[in-house]
């Protein structure tokens, strides 16, 4: 019976730890990644219920999937990021279909958790069709998973 109570002890131990440590990682205040739920369509018109971002506060800097960038707006009520460049894509280019993405933005509101991402472009080989994708819905913090180095 000893035997049993240590082994609970050890286990309880054990789990308090794991938890204490998660606490503290998700609730960092500049290195945390957002999981979003809601609905919307990418750039070939797939729809779209979740997305993920990580965040690096202290360089202004987030990623989303592989796209990495630098934040336009930190502030405590909002996180924001707009791209409208006529001369280069706002996010790299993944193949020969694209998609060539020419205006992104996106908005997080800290306080109600909502989310919002527009972007517009083209994408085909061989004739480019234009697009509009959107994505809404709520974020929640989740632990840091990391930026990438190809951050522009």
């Amino acid at each position: 019976m000893r035997l049993l109570v240590i082994g609970v002890e050890s286990l309880m131990l054990t789990f308090g730890l794991y938890t204490v440590a998660g606490r503290d990682h998700t609730e960092d205040k500049t290195h945390f990644d957002l999981v979003c739920h809601g609905s919307g369509q990418d750039a070939f018109n797939r729809p779209q219920s979740s997305m993920r971002l990580s965040l690096d506060l202290d360089k202004t800097q987030f990623c989303i999937d592989t796209f990495c960038d630098g934040l336009t707006r930190v502030a405590d009520d909002t996180l924001e990021y707009h791209c409208h460049d006529r001369d280069k894509f706002c996010e790299p280019v993944m193949g020969t279909a694209g998609p060539f993405v020419r205006d992104e933005d996106f908005v997080f509101d800290r306080a109600s958790g909502r989310f919002s991402r527009t972007s517009s472009g083209g994408v085909g080989d061989l004739r480019i069709t234009g697009f509009n994708a959107t994505f809404s819905g709520t974020c929640h913090r989740a632990p840091f998973t990391g930026t990438h180095t190809n951050a522009r």
